[in-house]
C-alpha cells in the first residue's frame, strides 16, 4: 500500500500521520558500514532524514529507530523514493552540503508499525503536555 496519494503535482494527501521530531537513527546500506542520520519527520510508513552522504533513488537502507526506554530499537528496511539538497530556511549556511531523503518502509511488520505509531503518539502527547504547561504558566493573570 502506498503511503500517500498524489492528487496533482502540487498537492498530496497522506494516509499515515507524520510528525516532525528531531532525533537520530542508525542506517546502513547493503554491504556498507553503519552511519547516523538526523530524522526530520516520521510516519508509520516512512521517514525523512538528513545526511552528508550521497544516495540513489530506489536504493535500500536498513534503519534502526530508537524505541521507548528499555525496548530494543525498531528495525525496518526502506527504499529511497526522493532526495534533494537540504536548505535551512533561517540559516542557509547551516548544514550546507547535506542531503534530505524520503524513505518509504518496504519491509515492516505490524508490530514495528505499532511501535512506530506508539512512538509518534508519545511525541505528540509530550508536546501537548509541554504546550499546556507553557500556556498555563504564561497566561495566568496573577
Amino acid at each position: 500500500m502506498t503511503a500517500y496519494l498524489i492528487l496533482d503535482k502540487m498537492k498530496e494527501l497522506r494516509i499515515n500521520k507524520r510528525v516532525k521530531h528531531l532525533f537520530e537513527v542508525k542506517c546502513s546500506r547493503e554491504g556498507s558500514d553503519m552511519f547516523i542520520a538526523k530524522v526530520l519527520d516520521l510516519s508509520s510508513s516512512g521517514i525523512r532524514v538528513m545526511s552528508d552522504r550521497d544516495f540513489s533513488i530506489n536504493e535500500t537502507l536498513d534503519i534502526e529507530i530508537p524505541a521507548e526506554k528499555h525496548c530494543p530499537p525498531i528495525k525496518v528496511k526502506g527504499r529511497i523514493v526522493w532526495q534533494k539538497p537540504h536548505v535551512d530556511k533561517f540559516n542557509p549556511e547551516k548544514d550546507k552540503g547535506k542531503t534530505e531523503i524520503g524513505v518509504h518502509f518496504i519491509d515492516i511488520d505490524n508490530q514495528a508499525k505499532r511501535m512506530i505509531f506508539s512512538f509518534i503518539s508519545e511525541i505528540e502527547r509530550t508536546r501537548l503536555t509541554v504546550k499546556r504547561d507553557t500556556y498555563t504558566k504564561t497566561d495566568m493573570p496573577f
